[in-house]
């Protein structure tokens, strides 16, 4: 009964436009702030922004891994359809670990800015840590769970219009017409006195 009430919600229109919504969501949070690094340099020291984008240099490209899957799939047909769903699920997956791993070990994912403005290799004096890892892995894992309804409803999903249009299309009226006579070959039935037309 649950999986009956699944398929009926889970069809590629909605799937495809809640994939996009979350994708979207996802790489834009890789846009602000993420960790706020206190650095000492020689002059001063001084707080340093680390985006999502420079924390977790992944997010972008498998953000944008699942949009592509998410739009391709309303139009594919039901193989590439599985194809994508497991793509849109290890993107989503791979969102949430990169979000984890940047909440686990902050020092290690600002180490490229903060020694950029040092000069060393020395790690900030303070890390402090933002809200938007944690929306970023709620909407990786959001993705998963919109892959793995995808995945278990799939084979309930129409085929796109242009495919159906294809199979129910008949022989082209091309072939259905008798094959046009060569003009050596009227030419010759007229000698014998037979009407080349009369097939």
């Amino acid at each position: 009964m649950r999986l009956s009430a699944l398929s009926r919600w889970a069809q590629p229109s909605p799937i495809s436009n809640l994939a996009l919504l979350l994708s979207a969501g996802a790489l834009g949070s890789g846009l602000p702030t993420w960790i706020q690094a206190r650095v000492s340099t020689v002059l001063e020291s001084q707080l340093l922004d680390v985006t999502g984008a420079q924390a977790a240099p992944q997010l972008t490209a498998l953000a944008v891994v699942a949009l592509l899957a998410g739009l391709a799939l309303r139009l594919g047909r039901r193989g590439l359809r599985y194809l994508l769903a497991t793509v849109l699920l290890l993107a989503g997956s791979g969102l949430v670990a990169a979000s984890a791993g940047v909440l686990a070990n902050p020092q290690a994912a600002a180490a490229h800015q903060v020694n950029g403005v040092t000069g060393t290799t020395a790690a900030a004096q303070s890390y402090a840590l933002t809200l938007w890892p944690w929306a970023t892995i709620a909407l990786g894992s959001l993705l998963v769970l919109l892959a793995l309804a995808a995945l278990a409803t799939i084979h309930s999903w129409p085929q796109p219009a242009s495919y159906d249009r294809a199979q129910k299309k008949g022989p082209s009226p091309a072939a259905s017409q008798p094959e046009e006579l060569d003009e050596i070959d009227a030419w010759d039935s007229l000698t014998r006195g037979q009407d080349p037309t009369d097939n």
